[in-house]
């Protein structure tokens, strides 16, 4: 009986997670699929393995790269995740919006009260402070979006 109690507690554990790893949604100020806001990187690590590189951003935020595999680029402090991002199309809102939306289709989902970022000459962030959620934009299309704590 034990046995059995157990292989179903596993079997049970899997499917839990099955079904949460295929979750492509994004979330604002929440997450990017299943990489959280506030997840420890010790978790993300362990689940994915080696990270593609790993950047110092200064200010104690390092950026670690999983952007081959998942599309998937996090932000860390001390141990935890403080923001994601993402150029992976398979990551949507349930808005709809994803990587290669329209920049009016942002605007229309979203609303018109954000900032605008432009840190490079060629692309621009539309940044829903209030939200936490920011869309890098090129030629009127998303290329990138950020989910952060709002």
């Amino acid at each position: 009986m034990k046995k059995v109690f157990a292989v179903l507690i596993v079997l049970l554990t899997a499917l839990i997670f099955q079904a949460f790893a295929a979750d492509n949604l994004i979330v604002p100020s929440q997450r990017v699929g299943w990489f959280t806001i506030g997840m420890n990187m010790f978790d993300v690590s362990k689940a994915l393995g080696r990270a593609g590189g790993v950047s110092n951003l200064g200010g104690g935020i390092m950026q670690v790269s999983y952007l081959a595999k998942y599309g998937i680029i996090l932000n860390v402090q001390g141990d935890n995740v403080v923001s994601i991002n993402t150029s992976n199309a398979a990551y949507y809102t349930k808005e709809g919006i994803k990587v290669g939306s329209s920049e009016e289709s942002v605007m229309k989902a979203f609303g018109r009260n954000f900032k605008i970022n432009q840190d490079r000459p060629e692309a621009y962030q539309i940044n829903y402070l209030k939200k936490g959620i920011a869309f890098l934009i090129k030629n009127k299309k998303v290329i990138m979006i950020s989910v952060y704590k709002s």
